[in-house]
């Protein structure tokens, strides 16, 4: 019999040497389930030194993840996955598995967002009461100025700053984004 693409029943029975037949026979049933369709899967963002957490708890069937398009023992199964801290884009290829059988593999992604460079910025010193201009550089991105070191709004953006009515020391912070 050749490649089967429809289930079917097969009969078995027994002759003897001689020529004699049992005429009981048994019947052995072969179920053809179809090659799932390839996943569906998106790609994920996430930012340089995180990790990208693929979950896909709704797809049906158990999902395999392999490193390459070729590569025979994946190097997961399940249908969430996390890559650990990525530097850099990865790529995996993705399998289902439904009643036994596989499908063709889907390329997803983790799409890394590097991280703007830390701004330099320099101290400045000024009579009191008179302004004080504050410069910082982080290459091409944006400056950002806060007075509190975490969290709160910024006072100002761009990379050099005016500052006016300086009585007391007084620190900034400078962010890039």
């Amino acid at each position: 019999t050749g490649a089967l693409s429809a289930s079917a029943t097969y009969y078995v029975g027994i002759k003897s040497a001689a020529g004699c037949s049992n005429s009981s026979r048994r019947s052995a049933a072969v179920t053809v389930n179809p090659i799932p369709a390839a996943p569906q899967l998106a790609d994920a963002t996430i930012c340089e030194g995180t990790s990208a957490n693929f979950d896909f708890s709704t797809i049906n069937g158990s999902l395999r993840w392999y490193n390459d398009a070729s590569t025979i023992t994946p190097s997961f199964s399940g249908n969430v996955f996390n890559t650990g801290v990525l530097a850099d884009n990865d790529t995996f290829f993705v399998s289902v598995i439904q009643s036994g059988c596989e499908s063709q593999r889907t390329q997803v992604a983790a799409l890394v967002t590097k991280l703007a460079a830390i701004p330099s910025a320099s101290n400045t010193k000024v009579c009191e009461g008179l302004p004080a201009t504050l410069t910082a550089n982080s290459g091409s991105a944006n400056i950002y100025w806060y007075s509190t070191l975490t969290g709160g709004s910024p006072v100002d953006s761009g990379s050099t700053i005016t500052v006016n009515g300086i009585t007391a020391t007084t620190i900034y912070y400078a962010e890039s984004r």
